[in-house]
């Protein structure tokens, strides 16, 4: 529901989403390495694994169940990247990415969305995962960012929505 209005209303464009896929325990065949986090732009899939990643997020951070919409978050943000023809695999699309779930968020949190309510506690859970999980090469690739700084893109996408997150508006 987001990114479709999102791409309606911002980006006067059309919104296809991709096809969400757990798996368990190694990434689908078409990532090129085995993430717990995954965006495979031939096939247009976002991936998570809910055996190495998702599970131990929700026990560890308390039943946070937003943790794990926010894990889903990060690749799913980088399809729409992709579709609006930006890179996805680059430390410009990680540091995009992670705003781009700070914008998704604010949406739920100012009741935008009708999918689901949250809380000013799921943020706090947004905030433990990236702080958790967020410095995981598993989780995040390989980019030169503290928790610390992935909770700041967070904020900023959170409070000034797509401006903030590199994606050309």
């Amino acid at each position: 529901e987001f990114w479709t209005l999102a791409f309606d209303q911002v980006f006067s464009e059309t919104f296809t989403p991709p096809e969400l896929e757990p798996f368990a325990g190694t990434a689908p065949n078409c990532a090129t390495d085995d993430l717990d986090l995954v965006f495979c732009a031939q096939e247009d899939l976002v991936g998570y694994d809910v055996e190495d990643l998702v599970g131990p997020a929700y026990e560890q951070l308390d039943s946070a169940d937003y943790a794990v919409i926010t894990a889903a978050s990060l690749p799913y943000a980088l399809a729409a990247r992709d579709q609006l023809g930006l890179s996805t695999d680059d430390e410009a699309a990680i540091r995009s990415s992670v705003c781009l779930t700070g914008w998704f968020s604010a949406a739920f949190f100012d009741n935008q969305l009708t999918a689901a309510d949250i809380s000013p506690g799921d943020i706090d859970e947004a905030v433990q995962f990236l702080l958790t999980y967020g410095t995981d090469p598993s989780v995040v690739p390989e980019v030169p960012l503290t928790g610390f700084q992935l909770v700041d893109l967070f904020r900023s996408g959170f409070f000034e929505g797509a401006a903030a997150c590199d994606v050309g508006v």
